[in-house]
């Protein structure tokens, strides 16, 4: 594009002005042709991907043009128009066309779906661990809560033989001191 550079002398700066309008018409024009690059080819990955079907539709209109330059007798002949037609199909596919270039935008589709798949599988896989983790974590609780209450049992069974026994103490030290005051009235007598 035309400028004029007339108006720079009127900034406060010229030198800083000219710097900065250099450095934003090489970024522009930089920026510009990444976006002529990047537009053409992803006109080249959708043109890529379409290319097979394309050249198939193409063999058909070239197939179409030359049965019409056929006269009626030509076309009943039964050795190019057979009654029936037969087709081979590849029962597995080639993995070397698999590994073709087919265009940058089906590559990334791939590539997402790929990692879509393992990430959910990951997830899946994360999921499940938390579920056993969490199951042993119930059980867990679960045998605390029982040895809890076999040892509340125990404890009660214990403090109850505890009392019984205390009970049993007194009740000799009862016995004891009115044994020993019988004596000492004897003695005393």
């Amino acid at each position: 594009g035309d400028f004029d550079i007339d108006d720079f002398h009127q900034s406060l700066s010229y030198i800083s002005i000219a710097i900065l309008f250099i450095t934003f018409t090489v970024f522009i024009n930089i920026i510009m042709l990444n976006l002529l690059i990047a537009i053409m080819g992803d006109i080249f990955d959708r043109i890529q991907e379409n290319a097979r079907a394309e050249f198939m539709f193409a063999r058909a209109g070239i197939v179409l043009e030359f049965e019409e330059t056929l006269s009626d007798d030509q076309k009943k002949n039964p050795e190019w128009f057979p009654e029936w037609l037969q087709v081979l199909v590849p029962t597995l596919q080639d993995s070397s066309l698999d590994n073709e270039w087919v265009g940058r935008l089906k590559s990334l589709k791939n590539t997402v779906t790929e990692a879509k798949l393992d990430v959910k599988e990951k997830l899946h896989q994360s999921e499940r661990r938390r579920q056993i983790s969490e199951r042993q974590r119930i059980e867990s609780e679960e045998r605390s809560k029982k040895s809890q209450r076999r040892l509340d049992v125990e404890i009660s069974r214990l403090n109850a033989k505890l009392d019984e026994e205390t009970e049993r103490r007194r009740e000799t030290e009862r016995k004891t001191e009115e044994l020993l005051k019988s004596i000492c009235d004897k003695l005393d007598n």
